[in-house]
């Protein structure tokens, strides 16, 4: 497995864990066993996250956001377009190199089929 959280992020729904017992399980995580992670709010965190990002915008500040190419770039991305829709963060230009781009391509033709009531077809494209 990959990381996985039971809270929904914007883009996937949280995980859901099999009922029965399991007899292996082979897992990389990035946060290990950080009861927070678990616990974090996800809304009020992207609200801070908005603030935070304004504040620096209205002092003049570029804001940079370092992220892994597949999976959180996207998440990334969908949650400063959320912040958008709601009039939390300016339309300032968002830019993304490399692997990112190419793997937003993907996400875009193919999300809206897995969760067409989560993802926007073209909101990557529109950042």
């Amino acid at each position: 497995t990959g990381n996985t959280r039971k809270s929904s992020q914007f883009i996937l729904q949280g995980a859901r864990y099999p009922e029965g017992p399991i007899d292996l399980l082979i897992s990389e995580a990035t946060y290990g066993a950080d009861a927070r992670a678990e616990t974090v709010r996800r809304p009020e965190e992207a609200k801070r996250f908005a603030r935070k990002v304004r504040q620096r915008l209205q002092l003049g500040g570029v804001v940079m956001l370092p992220v892994f190419a597949l999976g959180r770039t996207q998440e990334m991305l969908a949650m400063i377009q959320h912040l958008r829709l709601r009039g939390h963060l300016p339309s300032v230009p968002v830019y993304i190199t490399g692997m990112g781009l190419k793997i937003n391509k993907i996400y875009d033709r193919l999300l809206h089929n897995i969760y067409p009531d989560r993802f926007d077809p073209g909101a990557l494209r529109a950042m």
